[in-house]
């Protein structure tokens, strides 16, 4: 068509005037495909495609040949039987390029967060394949070693070796936030499962420089939750490494506080409180920051890289919460972060109580005002009446009391170590009583008190509780104390008879069933008939595999007596630690160093558990793990991955291609130990002889 009107605008779109551009075609500025005639314009002037459509962008030619990107928007009308189009365009030039600029700057950042990824993942790999030989072949050493100097010097190896693996850690949790890769798991758990992480590695730091260390779990906390327990006590573990480090006297206290609760959620609030030397305003807002730390000066006492916080600060963000600190100088510190968490099923626990318990009183024995409050919430949320002292003295004459009274307390839990009467002298006076009904003794001891736990074997302690005490821990001793099997074995009386042998085990080795000032055990009930009178009786024996006919004794050649495991590593000192590990945990071993090899061995060998690594050269482990699931007779031999790759994206490969688990290198020898054994007896339980691999 040829152009009628021409303003002022066009013309400086394209370079050319009004009257150079009248009369023209309008195809020397504008493609065809938008001076095409529209299907829908009729006589009455609507152009349904043209009038409601939205702008098309299309590339117009200036008269000095350069293209311009413009937005067109077109209306049509009729007169005197003529059809007029109106072309309305927008110089979107500038705002094309920068769309451009950013969808290739888009591409450039994601292109480098991919090269990112890959160095980390591989960083990660090179660094923890060399520290599991360090820390692996410290641990083998400590075996095979009494001389004391060269165990002292072996021990400060392990010691740096895990303080470098933190810091490894540390960086790569950094990195993985950074690029916004970290992803939180939603599994079920157990609250008390997370306290008993936490004083596994926190309690040992806080003995050794005499801090007390408290669990104060408020009422109204589920114990059964949903959520990522490795991050939640990753959180708190750095809270608490913090407290211990900062803290020369006092106490460190752990609490859990509902603050909102929801059907299917509730949100708690979790605050590490020390008594050490506190924040100052100026530092308080600068802590959850990268890399700041309250002291940078070549001077400063106290080490760290300025990490922990900040990556406590976003794993709270992914929890729905927040973190923050109250603290003055000088005055200690309360480092607090909320996390939003789902429900658990509180059946799926073994934290319940036994009904004939219910009510029973139990006095709690502390010079610590904190520590008696929390245990005593604790014993009342389990169902028991509990009554607090703040010394031997006033303990003793509670008890005479409540023995005069009719209404005795049924257990006493004792601190070790009180100022004045300490909680061994404390127990012998209180069995010295003349007392209708004698309580049952329990010692609260700091972590590593060798010498009181000595002195309370001596004195016929029920049990030694390891402080901190987490509600699970109170209430597992005091069933034991009180001779009641958890879980109870079936049969509506067995819950409540007498102990089986060995049926109830307390710490360091001390007889729950010794005597307590000759009195009468208040909730003992007759055997249930045909109660099993030996360990061995009751819990038969599990059977190998590899000798499917033959019960092992599994005491006897240890955790995993009896098992036939295939270690496969392309790394001889990583075969060598793996072999020698299980080997002294009772397993037979043998080893293959790629995945082709253990794929042929397990072609004619039968093995109760494959140890599989990731990275291996001739064929990999998810490669070979794929080709042992296509054999009829493998679908259920547990392949465990033992790899030094520590990315989600690795694990989840991992468990696309049929492991069944990951073990994270370097290795801890407990969980491997504890790991195998725990997939063996599964796959035995589960799936029988239909799971073991045949010749």
């Amino acid at each position: 068509g040829r152009i009628v009107m021409w303003n002022a605008s066009a013309e400086s779109l394209f370079g050319v005037s009004a009257e150079e551009a009248l009369g023209g075609e309008a195809s020397r500025f504008l493609p065809p495909a938008v001076l095409a005639p529209t299907a829908s314009a009729d006589e009455q002037g609507t152009d349904r495609a043209g009038e409601g459509a939205a702008p098309a962008h299309i590339g117009a030619l200036r008269r000095d040949g350069r293209r311009v990107q413009v937005e067109v928007k077109r209306s049509h009308w009729w007169q005197d039987g003529r059809r007029y189009t109106t072309h309305i365009l927008r110089d979107v030039t500038e705002r094309a390029l920068l769309l451009e600029a950013l969808e290739r700057a888009k591409e450039d950042a994601e292109k480098a967060n991919r090269a990112k990824s890959d160095f980390l993942a591989n960083m990660s790999h090179e660094i923890r394949t060399p520290m599991n030989a360090v820390i692996g072949m410290t641990h083998l050493a400590l075996r095979q070693t009494a001389d004391t100097r060269a165990r002292e010097y072996l021990d400060k190896i392990q010691q740096s070796a895990r303080h470098l693996l933190g810091l490894i850690n540390d960086i790569l949790d950094f990195s993985k936030i950074e690029a916004d890769k970290l992803t939180l798991e939603h599994i079920e758990f157990a609250l008390g499962e997370v306290l008993d992480n936490f004083s596994n590695l926190v309690a040992e730091r806080a003995a050794s420089k005499g801090l007390e260390l408290i669990f104060d779990v408020r009422p109204g906390v589920p114990e059964h939750l949903v959520g990522d327990p490795l991050r939640l006590a990753q959180i708190l573990v750095n809270y608490g490494h913090n407290a211990v480090k900062f803290t020369e006297r006092g106490e460190i206290v752990l609490s859990v506080a509902l603050v909102e609760e929801e059907p299917a959620r509730v949100l708690l609030r979790f605050a590490v409180r020390d008594t050490g030397i506190g924040i100052t305003d100026e530092l308080r807002p600068r802590l959850f920051r990268s890399f700041e730390q309250g002291d940078t000066s070549t001077s400063r006492q106290f080490g760290g890289t300025g990490l922990g916080l900040v990556i406590a600060s976003r794993l709270a963000a992914l929890m729905g919460g927040e973190v923050g600190v109250d603290s003055t100088s000088g005055a200690g510190a309360t480092f607090w972060f909320t996390a939003r968490l789902g429900r658990g099923d509180p059946r799926s626990g073994a934290h319940r109580h036994q009904a004939r318990l219910l009510g029973l009183r139990v006095l709690v024995v502390d010079d610590n005002e904190v520590a008696r409050s929390a245990q005593a919430d604790a014993l009342r949320r389990l169902g028991f009446r509990p009554g607090t002292a703040s010394g031997g003295g006033e303990a003793l004459d509670l008890v005479r009391q409540a023995d005069a009274d009719g209404d005795p307390y049924a257990a006493v839990i004792v601190d070790g170590q009180m100022p004045g009467m300490d909680g061994v002298e404390t127990a012998a006076r209180l069995r010295a009583m003349a007392l209708r009904q004698a309580p049952r003794l329990l010692l609260a001891t700091a972590y590593g008190d060798d010498d009181l736990v000595r002195r309370a074997a001596e004195g016929t302690f029920a049990a030694v509780l390891a402080k901190p005490i987490t509600p699970s821990s109170l209430h597992d001793r005091l069933l034991e104390v009180f001779h009641v099997a958890w879980p109870p074995p079936p049969g509506p009386v067995a819950a409540m008879g007498a102990p089986e042998a060995g049926s109830a085990v307390c710490d360091q080795g001390l007889r729950p069933d010794a005597p307590v000032g000759g009195a009468e055990d208040p909730v003992r009930r007759p055997a249930p008939t045909g109660a099993a009178s030996s360990p061995a009786e009751a819990t038969p024996l599990p059977q190998s595999r590899a000798d499917a006919g033959s019960p092992v004794d599994v005491r006897a050649q240890g955790p995993l007596g009896g098992l036939h495991v295939l270690v496969v590593d392309d790394n001889e000192i990583n075969l060598l630690i793996a072999h020698e590990m299980l080997v002294s945990a009772g397993a037979t071993v043998d080893t293959a160093q790629d995945g082709q090899q253990a794929v042929q061995r397990l072609r004619v060998q039968r093995f109760d558990l494959v140890l599989m690594d990731m990275q291996m050269p001739v064929m990999d482990g998810l490669e070979a793990t794929r080709r042992i699931r296509q054999m009829p007779d493998r679908q259920g031999l547990p392949v465990l991955a033992m790899t030094a790759n520590a990315m989600a994206a690795d694990r989840q490969r991992c468990l696309e291609a049929g492991m069944d688990e990951v073990l994270t290198k370097p290795i801890d020898p407990p969980l491997l130990i504890e790991m195998v054994a725990q997939w063996a007896r599964t796959s035995r339980v589960e799936g029988g002889d239909d799971r073991a691999p045949s010749g």
